[in-house]
């Protein structure tokens, strides 16, 4: 194949071949062993770097998920600190309502017997 943007060959391994038996095919003539070593070698470097960057962006997408997880954890944190809270105020407010009758009906019994 021609590259279009530097107009030079580029040769390119059918999907599944392996590089060896695919370079023994273009190994040109004179070049012997120590072309397809050093083809071999960038291969590999190549691929150590393609893992090595696919595992960063691994770690990143972890680290990604679980921010979002902490935050879910901590909304919900809140939403029960707020349940909590309006739950605390209204046994607050029954225990006030109940003191005030209970102040109300002695007023009446005093009252009552002092006459």
């Amino acid at each position: 194949k021609i590259d279009a943007k530097t107009s030079r060959a580029k040769i390119e391994a059918p999907r599944g071949t392996p590089l060896i038996k695919f370079m023994n095919q273009i190994t040109p003539s004179g070049r012997g062993e120590k072309y397809k070593q050093d083809i071999q070698e960038e291969y590999d470097r190549a691929m150590k770097i393609a893992d090595a960057q696919l595992m960063r962006l691994s770690g990143e997408r972890m680290q990604m998920v679980a921010d979002m997880h902490q935050n879910q954890i901590e909304e919900e944190g809140e939403i029960i600190r707020d349940i909590i809270t309006q739950k605390n105020q209204m046994v607050d407010s029954v225990i006030s309502m109940m003191n005030q009758s209970f102040v109300t009906s002695q007023k009446i019994l005093a009252s009552g017997f002092t006459r």
